[in-house]
């Protein structure tokens, strides 16, 4: 009994010797957790100032109170756990700074036990994520434990990536073995970011593996490591496809390799790369891979862009060619430029869907505007594939250019034997074409342009009514043909010598052109016309004025009409090739066909008795 006494005794002084340490140390515990609190309530800071002061707070934190911290992220408070994110976030960018290697170090030892209490996946990937400001060489044991975790492997591969240290790099490298899914992947994916040669054995067995996502990871990572022993690797992956894209990526990464080799100064190799794929990347569907291969060699070798260039000029592919140009031209003079994109402007008319007669003005346009011989040549040889008239009278006009006669001559043949073409201008030019063409290529032809001249029909067809030299054949316009009618002939005849001066101070000849002097009256053919076709080029110069009103009377009447578009106030928008006075029937043309105001336009006015059709630039309009 006595002894029972005494240990009932000694329990109770033993419970009263301790109560006031626990409820100390409870009191402690929680008037940590209130100041936490309170500091958490500031957060999210609304000024730099005001944050730098909350975190200068939770920097003098021992370890218990930032474990307790940590452990915020995981309260039932979802305030609190936003809280306490925005808080630990400004902590670790604060600690990050130069000249806090002390906090830095104590934050990421304090960050790595808290790490080990956390229970919730979220949580512990917010931290682990924390590292990618704070960690350094002491992080990397905490942070490659997570290695194997799929659900945290992803945050602690992009902090050890961040950390980029040897060390950190070697882990990564040492874990991937093992680790398997998305983890690999993204361990894979560091390590080609990283550009870590030490990886590449490793990753070039993997280039086969079964898994195409993870094959297409490989590829990545050794398109950045760009180890010339991978070569092989990324060609036989490309080749395997046809150069095709496919889900690996191989074609694209084997780009980026050959790109990472030129940044490291392996040109060699990077440029016999560049062959390869232009090589193996034939087919039209490849043009953009071939377009890629093409830029890197420019990038790689300059002085080689004319042959680059020359090359591009053969390929079918129009985009591959202004591609090529687009990547020359910080390599080429002016006139250079100049030249190439004539010539792609040239293929782009041929190959594109114009009509035959805007096909022809828009290659003229060009021409007028170039010096170069060699750009003229292949225009005049382009031509040849514009089966009209109107290809004739253009090639014509050089037959006694000895720069150009060749080709024009070539030029003339060519399209007169495609067709049925009769009278004394397509006589002359096709003799004259025998006469100055090249003896080699005339040879070749000229029996059969013999034939075509002696069965040629009778018709007269086309004749010049300008002769691209003077005003032969035209006269002042004196007045209406309802006024002239009136006229006795001395009238008319002082009349007409009034017209006439007046004619010349309106018009002029310039550069083979007939030109408007901008004031003046109008100008008419000296010979009367019944029924007849007429071909004829006009243009309206923008003089900024927006004036621009002309047109083209048929004998006497009615006037195809010749707008600005943008004289919307005089109802100019419909278009050009309307029968302006026409009062039976519609005076408006079908449809808007003129080309832009400054640009030649063609005309092709038929007038058979009193009805008339006009085609504007290969378009019927009337």
């Amino acid at each position: 009994m006595i002894f029972s006494k005494i240990r009932n005794c000694s329990l109770i002084l033993c419970l009263a010797i301790c109560y006031p340490s626990v409820q100390a140390q409870s009191s402690k515990t929680i008037l940590e957790n209130s100041k936490i609190d309170t500091l958490l309530s500031k957060f999210p800071a609304y000024s730099s100032q005001s944050s730098d002061t909350s975190v200068l707070a939770m920097s003098k934190f021992n370890q218990p109170a930032m474990i307790r911290l940590v452990g915020k992220l995981e309260g039932e408070d979802r305030k609190k756990r936003t809280q306490a994110e925005y808080a630990i976030g400004a902590l670790s960018a604060y600690a990050s700074r130069q000249g806090k290697e002390s906090l830095r170090k104590s934050t990421a030892v304090n960050y790595s036990k808290a790490l080990q209490t956390l229970n919730n996946q979220q949580s512990k990937a917010f931290l682990i994520s924390q590292f990618e400001y704070i960690g350094k060489d002491e992080s990397i044991a905490i942070l490659s434990s997570y290695l194997n975790d799929q659900n945290l492997v992803d945050p602690a591969v992009r902090s050890l990536a961040k950390i980029n240290s040897e060390s950190a790099k070697a882990a990564l490298l040492k874990a991937m073995p093992e680790a398997s899914g998305m983890g690999k992947l993204s361990i894979i994916k560091a390590l080609g970011d990283l550009k870590y040669k030490p990886a590449v054995a490793a990753l070039n067995g993997l280039v086969n593996a079964n898994d195409p996502n993870e094959r297409k990871m490989v590829l990545y990572a050794l398109s950045y490591i760009a180890d010339p022993s991978s070569e092989p690797l990324f060609f036989e992956a490309a080749k395997k496809l046809n150069f095709q894209y496919d889900h690996t990526n191989a074609v694209a990464s084997y780009l980026i390799y050959a790109d990472q080799l030129l940044k490291a100064g392996n040109y060699k190799l990077a440029g016999e790369i560049g062959r390869k794929i232009i090589s193996e990347s034939k087919s039209p569907e490849l043009v953009s891979t071939r377009i890629n291969a093409l830029k890197m060699l420019i990038d790689l070798n300059a002085k080689n862009t004319p042959i680059y260039l020359s090359e591009a000029d053969k390929e079918p592919d129009l985009e591959y060619f202004a591609s090529a140009i687009a990547f020359a031209t910080p390599h080429l003079s002016s006139n250079e430029i100049g030249e190439w994109n004539d010539k792609l402007q040239i293929k782009q008319i041929i190959t594109g869907n114009d009509l035959p007669e805007e096909q022809l003005l828009r290659l003229r346009e060009i021409f007028s505007k170039s010096t170069n011989t060699e750009t003229r040549i292949n225009i005049l040889k382009q031509a040849g594939e514009i089966k009209i008239f109107n290809t004739l009278a253009f090639a014509a006009a050089y037959l006694d250019d000895a720069t150009l006669q060749h080709q024009a001559a070539n030029t003339i043949v060519k399209v007169a034997l495609s067709g049925k073409y009769s009278g004394s201008f397509i006589k002359a030019i096709l003799s004259k074409a025998l006469a100055v063409g090249n003896p080699t290529a005339i040879d070749s032809y000229r029996s059969q342009v013999e034939k075509y001249i002696k069965e040629m029909s009778s018709d007269p067809g086309f004749v010049q009514i300008f002769n691209g030299k003077d005003l032969t054949g035209w006269k002042g316009l004196v007045a209406d043909p309802i006024k002239r009618a009136k006229m006795d002939a001395k009238t008319l005849e002082t009349a007409q010598a009034k017209a006439d001066v007046e004619m010349r101070n309106s018009w002029t000849v310039k550069d083979g052109e007939l030109v408007f002097m901008s004031h003046g009256d109008n100008l008419a053919t000296i010979k009367k016309y019944g029924d007849f076709e007429m071909l004829v080029d006009w243009k309206i110069i923008d003089d900024k004025k927006g004036e621009g009103d002309a047109g083209i009377y048929l004998r006497g009447t009615p006037q195809v009409q010749i707008w600005d578009n943008a004289r919307t106030n005089v109802g100019a928008q419909v278009g050009s090739g309307g029968l302006y006075n026409n009062q039976s029937n519609p005076s408006k043309p079908l449809k808007v066909a003129d080309n832009p105001l400054g640009q030649w336009n063609n005309f092709r006015i038929v007038m058979r008795g009193d009805r008339v059709t006009v085609f504007l630039n290969g378009e019927m309009v009337t």
